[in-house]
């Protein structure tokens, strides 16, 4: 920090000059965050994994001001899906009713767990 603040002769110069370092690194990881959420793929991650690092996400954004809505965190959720998830995609889009985080949450990790089900037996 001294870095920062060497040469300046106010309090009002070294504040300006600290605080024009530290907002822009804040703005580099909101958009960091923020890509992140719009390319997160589940991939080989199992569910609970998935889920987990989607809630990392959503929580070091709206640690830093940038809250993500419900109903946005479950289009992000949707997106990162594969082929296999098709039909619980149909399902969520065409309820007239909002789905909340906790029943999708509940109805993926079901979901699932019922194709583990079926691809081991």
């Amino acid at each position: 920090i001294l870095v920062l603040v060497v040469g300046f002769s106010s309090s009002k110069e070294i504040w300006n000059s600290l605080e024009r370092n530290f907002a822009s690194q804040s703005r580099a990881r909101i958009m960091q965050h923020k890509l992140e959420l719009q390319t997160m793929k589940k991939g080989s991650l199992t569910m609970r994994e998935y889920l987990n690092k989607m809630k990392t996400c959503f929580d070091l954004l709206a640690a830093v001001g940038e809250r993500v809505s419900e109903s946005d965190q479950v289009l992000h959720l949707l997106s990162g899906l594969g082929q296999e998830y098709n039909s619980i995609m149909v399902a969520v889009t065409s309820r007239l009713e909002p789905w909340t985080m906790i029943n999708l949450q509940s109805l993926l990790l079901s979901y699932e767990s019922r194709l583990d089900f079926l691809t081991t037996n």
